[in-house]
């Protein structure tokens, strides 16, 4: 009965490890951002709009100025900050980086890019000339900077196209994309992190502890 019990916690984490974080991005008229796991999103960008509280009434702002005339109590200077050791906390923030940098360099090569479907068609040139001009040297970076991602991540794309046209008023872009990452990968990146981490303030203490 241990065995099966066992044997179903781990095949449960081996599930969850094989999940992935996934990211929405799109631009048309404005950049649009969603994250979440399992199909459930959250929308981060654009930011909604904080409602402004409504104005208090006009008996209560007359009670507030007459509130607002007498003395108040002076209150205490505010404590001066302590010094702290700042060479002490440039060192960890150094040896953190230094842990932390190659893990996330892995990292993200394990970031898939997907669902990628990108349209985007040139023109608001005054003339035809004007307009190939334009489209030529984005042709060289936008095909340039797909090929450089398709090196570091894996990409699947739907559709991505790079269109002229010498009658638009303005040149239009329709960018969509979604990054994953799996929650195992994240774990074991953490994980790395700490331990390079650990190891690192051990061999910096062990000398003192020598001395």
């Amino acid at each position: 009965m241990g065995l099966y019990i066992a044997g179903g916690i781990l095949l449960l984490l081996i599930l969850l490890m094989r999940l992935s974080v996934a990211a929405d991005v799109r631009y048309a008229d404005e950049l649009s951002l969603s994250v979440g796991i399992c199909g459930y999103r959250y929308p981060l960008l654009p930011a909604k709009e904080e409602e402004k509280p409504e104005a208090p009434p006009k008996k209560a702002a007359h009670a507030a100025k007459k509130g607002g005339k007498r003395r108040k109590k002076p209150e205490p200077p505010p404590e001066k900050p302590e010094k702290g050791d700042l060479k002490g906390t440039v060192e960890t923030v150094w040896a953190l980086l230094k842990a932390a940098l190659p893990p996330i360099g892995e990292l993200l090569c394990k970031v898939r890019l997907v669902r990628l479907d990108a349209v985007v068609t040139v023109g608001g040139a005054d003339d035809a000339a004007e307009a190939a001009i334009a489209y030529g040297r984005l042709c060289a970076l936008f095909y340039g900077g797909y090929a450089a991602l398709q090196n570091m991540i894996r990409v699947k794309a739907k559709r991505v196209e790079l269109n002229c046209d010498f009658l638009a008023p303005a040149t239009t872009q329709d960018i969509s994309f979604t990054l994953k990452l799996r929650v195992g990968s994240i774990l074991w990146a953490a994980l790395r992190i700490a331990f390079r981490f650990l190891a690192h303030t051990i061999r910096k203490e062990r000398p003192q502890e020598n001395a």
